[in-house]
Parts: structure tokens; sequence; C-alpha cells
């Protein structure tokens, strides 16, 4: 078992190793990252856009502004408890999470950002295991393992991706919501999470999950697993940090030119949902791919 201090040091070397090899300053496009679009969607009502396609969009005048359609008749049984939730990530987000996610990207470059997202996504590999297993894809639980083995050893701890890039081992991500949803269970109301923003019932059995099975929750030294996975959180959220004032910068009032928060809630949600329609799409098309 890892002991606190030689954990963060395997960390901090890595990190270092990763900055050193980007010395010049990255500046790509679209590297301010994307919108607020974690799997969510309410089951308790169907939106108006059929699921037999991905809808269509209503505008895209600005190039940094989402094309959204809207969900007029979509049932938000939450919505007293989400509205409140909304308002409250919004101000942590611009005092606070926003600002300081735009200087970790300033500082941290693309590549040491990306090895960062390569080891966490490689402490993934046995939760994504234990999922694929769950629903019997035997085959993708089989390569969740050979990745595990292969970027822990030859790919120093994840840090690079040899499995995928010499030995063509793809990434098979599989969550504990796409288990639930395996057998049938829907996604339940359309929530707003305190700090991590929308999401809904199923996907927030993520959570649960990986409280209890995410390697870093059970090596001996608790406290340096939880500030690692709060760390892991934050990495994950900084590219929807970043862009979230584009995202909602149209939703403002014409009288007082400031944020309408209230329309500012209905267009993030619509955009979430969207994006859950976008997401059935591929899944079907990747199925259809697979059965030809």
């Amino acid at each position: 078992m890892f002991t606190r201090g030689g954990l963060w040091i395997v960390v901090g070397c890595l990190t270092l190793i990763m900055g050193c090899s980007n010395v010049k300053q990255d500046v790509e496009q679209g590297d301010t990252g994307g919108t607020a679009q974690p799997e969510a969607q309410g089951s308790v009502a169907t939106p108006t856009v059929s699921e037999a396609e991905p809808p269509k969009t209503a505008y895209s005048a600005n190039p940094t502004e989402p094309s959204v359609v809207s969900y007029t008749d979509f049932n938000d049984p939450l919505e007293k408890i989400n509205r409140p939730i909304f308002k409250f990530n919004h101000a942590l987000y611009r005092y606070a999470l926003t600002p300081i996610g735009k200087g970790y990207q300033y500082i941290l470059p693309k590549k040491a950002r990306s090895g960062v997202s390569n080891v966490f996504g490689n402490l993934r590999e046995p939760l994504n295991f234990i999922n694929n297993l769950l629903q019997f894809r035997i085959a993708d639980s089989g390569k969740n393992l050979a990745r595990f083995g292969v970027n822990s050893t030859v790919g120093l701890l994840g840090l690079f991706d040899p499995a995928d890039a010499w030995l063509e081992i793809d990434d098979k991500d599989a969550r504990f919501s796409d288990t639930l949803s395996h057998y049938g269970v829907g996604h339940g109301a359309y929530i707003v999470i305190p700090v991590l923003g929308p999401s809904n019932l199923r996907s927030s059995t993520d959570y649960a999950f990986d409280y209890f099975a995410h390697p870093l929750n059970n090596i001996s030294d608790k406290k340096t697993g939880q500030a690692l996975l709060i760390y892991e959180g934050f990495h994950n959220q900084v590219p929807t940090l970043v862009k979230y004032p584009d995202v909602i910068a149209n939703q403002k009032s014409a009288a007082s030119g400031k944020v309408d928060l209230d329309a500012a809630y209905e267009f993030v949600r619509n955009l979430h949902l969207q994006q859950i329609q976008r997401d059935a799409q591929q899944l079907r098309n990747s199925k259809k791919d697979e059965d030809e």
C-alpha cells in the first residue's frame, strides 16, 4: 500500500515530467473546455424531440455559443430544489472555481493535463472492469484488465497509454449508471448537484459506487486518497468551469444587462438534455456498426 508521502511524490513527479515535456506555451483551439454535459435525463417525462435522431438546433449565431433546442414541455419535478442549487453553483463558478480553473490551465500545459487525465483514467480501469463484467461484456472487461496491467507498468502508472498506442487495446469505459441502464433502469429526474452541476438520479449512483470501489478509496492513507479524488474531480471539471461564462453569455436580461439566472437555468438544462440525445444516437450508431 502507498504511504501518503510516497503517493504524492509519485503524482508530483509524473506531473512534472509532463510539464517539462512541453515547455512551449500551448494555446490550442478549444482548449478552454466544454459545457456542462454529464449524462442527465429525467425519465419522468419525454422531451419533444424524438430519441430516434439527434435534435435539430434552434440557433447558433455566436461561434462560442452552443446550439441548443428547447424542451418546452419537459417535466422538472425537482425544479424548486434545482434552481437554488444552480444559483449557488453560478456564484461559486463565477467568483471562485472558474478563475481557479483558468489559472490551472495557464500554469499546467495541455500535455501535462493530458498526463494527469491518463493517470486517473488508468485508476478507473478496475471500475470499468467490474461494470463491464456486470453487463456480461466479457471481451471489454478483458480489455480493461489488459489496459490496467500494461499502462500501470510500461505506461508509468498510466501516464502514457501504450496499451492503445502499441497494442491497439482501446478504452472501454463503463460506469455504474451504464450498468443500471443495461438492466433497464431509467435516468430518473433531472437534478443539479452542488458544485458538479447537471445530472440525474441514475448517474448520481456513480458517486456511491466509486466511494466503495475506487482504488483511491481503498488505500491505507484515507486522507491522501480523498484528496486525490477531490483533485481528480476538479481536474475533470476544469474544461466545464472555464467555458461556463461563454455558455451563459447570451442569457442576459435586456433591462439589467446581467445574466438572467432563470433563463440560464433553462438554457443549461436544455443543453444538457440535448447532449443526452446525442449520446443516445451515438450509442445506437455504435451498436449498429458492431452488428454489421
